[in-house]
C-alpha cells in the first residue's frame, strides 16, 4: 500500500503543469530545490518530501492541481516510462538534476489554442499535434526522445488488447525477452498494476492535500477561507471549444453561411436521413 501511495503522489507531480524545474519561470527554483531533496533521499524510501514553504503561498497553491486522466495515465505507465527515461538518460545519470539548466519553453500546455499556464503563451492550434524537437535536452540525456519512439509506444505501451474501448492501437510493448520488458513487468507486479490503478475520481482535477483514502497527500490543508488566486481560463476554453465545433460543422455544410443556423440544421438533417436510407437499403 505504501508503494501504491508513493506512485500516486509521484503521478500527481508528473501531471502538475506548473511543477517544472526548467529555468525562466517563478516555479523553476522552488521545484529544483524540491527535486534535490528527492534526490537526496535513500533510494529505498517510499516517501516524498512535503510541499511546504513557497508552495504554501496562495498563488502557488492555486496552480497545484493535476488532471485525473493524466494521473491515471502516469500511474498506469510509471514503470514503462521509467525504462524509457533510463535509456534516454544513459551516461548522464550522474549529471545531477540538470534540468534546471534548460530553459522552459515560451508556450504553455495549450488546449484548443488557449494556454492553461499563467505567464506562458498558447501554442498555435494548427501546431498542436506537431512534435517539438528539443536538441537542448541532450545536455541532460544521451539520446533524444523521437517522434517515432513516442508514436510506437503511445498511448499505453500495448497494455490493452486491440479493439478494447474501440481503440485499434494501444501502442507497442517492449520486445519480449528484453531487459526493459523484464524490468517494467517486475515493477508492474510490485505496484499490482493494472489492478490497483486508481479508477477515475468524481472530480476531473486533484489537489495535493486531500485526506480521503486513495488521494494525493503531499501538503497540509489550506487555511480556512482560502480560495484559489484567479487564473480562470474556463471561459476561453469554452469559447475555443465552441469555435472548434462550429468549424467542424461548417465543413459538413459548405452551402450554408456560418450565421444561418436554420440552413445548417436542415442540411445536417438531410444528411442524416440520407445516411439512414442508405443503411436501410444495405
Amino acid at each position: 500500500q505504501r508503494l501504491q501511495d508513493f506512485s500516486r503522489n509521484a503521478s500527481f507531480l508528473m501531471c502538475t503543469l506548473a511543477f517544472d524545474p526548467r529555468s525562466g519561470t517563478k516555479w523553476s527554483k522552488p521545484v529544483a530545490e524540491y527535486l534535490q531533496k528527492v534526490r537526496a533521499m535513500p533510494a529505498s524510501s517510499l516517501e516524498l518530501p512535503l510541499l511546504d514553504g513557497w508552495f504554501e503561498s496562495p498563488e502557488a497553491r492555486s496552480e497545484l492541481w493535476a488532471g485525473d486522466s493524466c494521473m491515471f495515465w502516469a500511474n498506469s505507465l510509471m514503470c514503462d516510462i521509467a525504462q524509457v527515461a533510463e535509456d534516454l538518460k544513459g551516461s548522464k545519470e550522474d549529471a545531477g538534476l540538470c534540468w534546471d539548466t534548460i530553459a522552459a519553453p515560451e508556450h504553455g500546455f495549450s488546449l484548443l489554442g488557449v494556454s492553461l499556464q499563467e505567464g506562458r503563451v498558447a501554442k498555435e492550434t494548427h501546431r498542436a499535434d506537431e512534435f517539438d524537437e528539443h536538441p537542448e535536452y541532450l545536455t541532460c540525456q544521451d539520446k533524444p526522445l523521437t517522434e517515432e519512439l513516442l508514436s510506437a509506444h503511445c498511448p499505453m505501451f500495448g497494455h490493452f488488447p486491440k479493439g478494447f474501448l474501440e481503440v485499434e492501437d494501444w501502442g507497442m510493448p517492449f520486445p519480449e525477452g528484453s531487459r526493459q520488458r523484464t524490468e517494467a513487468m517486475k515493477c508492474h507486479r510490485k505496484l499490482n498494476l493494472p489492478q490497483s490503478t486508481p479508477a477515475a475520481q468524481p472530480g476531473v482535477t486533484h489537489r495535493p492535500w486531500s485526506r480521503e483514502g486513495g488521494s494525493v497527500q503531499l501538503m497540509s490543508s489550506p487555511p480556512a477561507g482560502w480560495s484559489p488566486v484567479t487564473f480562470d481560463k474556463t471561459h476561453d476554453v469554452q469559447k475555443a471549444f465552441t469555435e472548434s465545433v462550429k468549424e467542424a460543422v461548417m465543413e459538413l455544410v459548405p452551402g450554408c453561411s456560418s450565421d444561418d443556423w436554420m440552413c445548417v440544421v436542415k442540411a445536417l438533417d438531410k444528411q442524416r436521413r440520407q445516411a439512414e436510407a442508405h443503411r436501410t437499403a444495405a
